[in-house]
């Protein structure tokens, strides 16, 4: 999906717009186990793909939300000539509906349009598809996965 800055619909409750923090490289434990979470995965499914060498890239931003002693949310900006892509929305199970992943989307968007993107893409699940399109996203591409059978 992708998004023209002058198509982004960037409201978000105040609530969860405060609680959005970018986090640091040293803070590349919580942010796996909270992604992981959000997409249901055990933390060892990540490894160390989004460690400190990720958090810590000058061109990435990477996100944490909800309570500080508990995030219940990520996001990852990646910054690029003209585009930003967002990466990782993802909203643990029990916080999901309440605008978490619209307040992080949001950030992230904000912050790369800030950074001089135009544009911004992301790969959405079904289930997020009406959130992005609700802030301006529009569908450009269909990709099919093919996955293992339970």
């Amino acid at each position: 999906m992708a998004c023209a800055a002058t198509d982004a619909v960037l409201r978000a409750g105040r609530e969860h717009s405060a609680s959005v923090r970018a986090a640091d490289a040293a803070e590349h434990d919580v942010y796996t186990r909270t992604v992981a979470a959000g997409f249901e995965a055990p933390a060892e499914l990540f490894g160390t793909l989004m460690g400190a060498d990720l958090l810590a890239m000058p061109k990435a931003t990477a996100y944490l939300a909800g309570p500080p002693d508990r995030p219940t949310g990520t996001g990852l900006l990646v910054r690029g000539s003209g585009v930003c892509v967002l990466f990782n929305i993802a909203v643990v199970p029990g916080a999901r509906g309440h605008g978490l992943g619209r307040a992080l989307t949001a950030r992230a968007m904000s912050d790369g349009f800030a950074g001089g993107a135009d544009t911004a893409v992301l790969i959405s699940s079904p289930a997020g598809r009406a959130l992005y399109e609700s802030m301006g996203f529009r569908l450009v591409e269909t990709w099919t996965a093919f996955t293992a059978a339970p």
